[in-house]
């Protein structure tokens, strides 16, 4: 038999050792569970890395169609202007040659001024025509014969002019309206991966507030570009519908007109003249608003 003492100490030596097998297998089980950890960190690091990596190249690709934009408004816009401007004092010469002096220098929208953007250059040139058409239209009895016929003349060019400027504003605008809605739905589209991101831990806190940032910072630019887009269309519309119409109304009377029908005429000319006066001060706001613009101050 052996001593109960000796059969006491190997059964506390057999706890002892059952013990330490559990704390071993504890510890290789918490060394295997940190690993997994540093692991999944890691991988998350890269992941964030490599979205970081790819948010900055989209941003990069964003900003340069942003520059194309606008380099195309300004290439358009600065055309626009001054054709309009020119059809203004087109409209104005056929329809009171008389006041063609007070147009051009007194409204400070264009004439004469070319130091201040107005119609110097081609625009004036392209005026020059329609004024000296209507030049000798004095007096009522002026009204007929060759002076009529050449002012109807500037009228059915302006007509045909404006018809095809309105269909070109309308496309423009239409595209225009299109670009900008198809980069709105990308914007919320990457504003909401940006909250996923954050949310299944890809992101950090503060990671996710500059990603958000930035993000909300370019499409800013985006919504000044249309909203630039918007005012110089409406403006521009308005002007060449105005144009249109006053052109159109002033040509049936021309076509229809006799000696005894030059007073109605003659009314509806300063009427027309009245309206250039307002369009051209317009015009030449937008004129000077795109030069702001495309001298950086905008």
């Amino acid at each position: 038999q052996s001593c109960p003492i000796g059969r006491n100490h190997q059964r506390s030596m057999q706890a002892m050792e059952r013990g330490l097998i559990w704390v071993l297998v504890v510890l290789a089980l918490a060394r295997i569970a940190a690993g997994v950890s540093v692991r999944k960190a890691l991988e998350g690091r890269s992941r964030g890395a490599g979205t970081a990596a790819s948010g900055l190249a989209a941003r990069v690709a964003e900003w340069r169609s942003f520059v194309d934009a606008e380099e195309e408004d300004k290439r358009f816009w600065g055309g626009q202007w001054p054709a309009l401007e020119a059809d203004l004092h087109g409209l104005q010469q056929a329809a009171a040659p008389e006041r063609r002096g007070r147009l051009s220098g007194g409204t400070g929208a264009g004439g004469g001024s070319s130091g201040r953007g107005g119609v110097g250059g081609p625009a004036s040139r392209r005026a020059e025509p329609a004024a000296s058409a209507v030049e000798t239209r004095s007096s009522p009895a002026a009204a007929g014969g060759t002076s009529l016929a050449s002012a109807s003349t500037t009228l059915r060019s302006l007509c045909d002019a404006g018809k095809g400027r309105i269909e070109e504003l309308e496309a423009r605008e239409k595209d225009a309206k299109r670009i900008y809605d198809d980069k709105r739905t990308a914007h919320q589209q990457r504003v909401a991966q940006i909250e996923e991101r954050f949310a299944n831990g890809t992101f950090s806190a503060a990671f996710r507030a500059n990603e958000t940032r930035q993000e909300n910072h370019l499409f800013d630019y985006w919504e000044r570009v249309r909203e630039r887009q918007r005012v110089q269309y409406t403006t521009s519309l308005k002007v060449q519908q105005g144009l249109l119409a006053r052109a159109e109304s002033m040509l049936e009377v021309h076509d229809k007109t006799t000696s005894g029908k030059v007073v109605s005429i003659r009314e509806q000319g300063e009427a027309s003249a009245d309206f250039c006066e307002q369009a051209l001060a317009e015009v030449h706001a937008q004129k000077m608003a795109l030069r702001t613009f495309v001298q950086g101050g905008a």
